[in-house]
């Protein structure tokens, strides 16, 4: 239609109808232009936003995880003082049942305390991390999860002492004690079989430095957890904040 009256018009040597049909054009391109930004630009805001309550979801998954580290942590640090005290022959510091079998095998126990990161990684393997217009929190998430990974620089050092603790208690608990409790099942063991294997471990030098070791490393993966917790509870909040802006 648009082309034909500027055909007849430019006949008609009309210019100020060709004029006219001409800005009617450019105008219709403009504001084509501009709504399909407009849409472009409301759909990358409900992408930002959706890609933000998910954030928040991994983050809450990591207050849960520092909150079960922390009490695994300190659980694991108990049964670590439990064979201190068998070894040292303190009666009073560790049980004199059948639970002192399981306190030597967790004491070798530790939760690395890992980030849900399923969401930031999307974002920055597909690129679409540009979809978050905030650079300030941009960048606080970045730092987030470098400083999380940071963290777990020296996991590798902790499987090293996990396997030679393994291997020092080996022949100090009885195999069948390591198949009961990874059904979490509590071994009958007479005080003749519990003294045997406190006497066996005390003939384990080696014994108390990997202990030592170990109970540095759970009060490690308890400070981390905290550092953690701290953190991730100042993201969401950053987050919250820019969602209602």
């Amino acid at each position: 239609m648009i082309l034909a009256n500027l055909s007849k018009a430019i006949s008609a040597q009309n210019y100020y109808a060709v004029f006219l049909e001409f800005l009617i054009v450019i105008l219709g391109v403009v504001v084509g232009f501009q709504v399909t930004a407009w849409n472009e630009e409301r759909s990358d805001r409900r992408s930002e936003i959706q890609y933000y309550n998910e954030i928040i979801l991994d983050l809450q998954e990591d207050l849960a995880t520092a909150e079960l580290v922390s009490r695994v942590s300190d659980r694991n640090s108990t049964f670590n003082n439990e064979v201190v005290a068998a070894l040292n022959g303190d009666e009073q510091g560790y049980s004199g049942s059948s639970e002192l079998a399981i306190s030597f095998i967790r004491a070798g126990y530790g939760f690395v305390p890992r980030t849900a990161r399923s969401t930031f990684d999307e974002l920055t393997s597909t690129g679409n991390i540009v979809l978050l217009t905030n650079d300030e929190l941009r960048r606080e998430i970045r730092n987030y999860y470098s400083r999380m990974e940071q963290m777990r620089q020296w996991d590798d050092s902790l499987r090293q002492i996990q396997s030679e603790y393994n291997m020092a208690i080996n022949g100090v608990v009885d195999r069948r004690v390591w198949q009961m409790d990874s059904s979490n099942e509590l071994p009958d063991l007479s005080e003749t079989d519990i003294r045997n294997m406190i006497e066996v471990a005390r003939q384990r030098p080696e014994l108390r430095g990997l202990l030592d070791q170990m109970a540095n490393i759970q009060i490690r993966f308890s400070r981390d957890a905290d550092n953690m917790a701290q953190a991730a509870e100042e993201l969401i909040s950053s987050i919250e904040a820019e969602l209602i802006r």
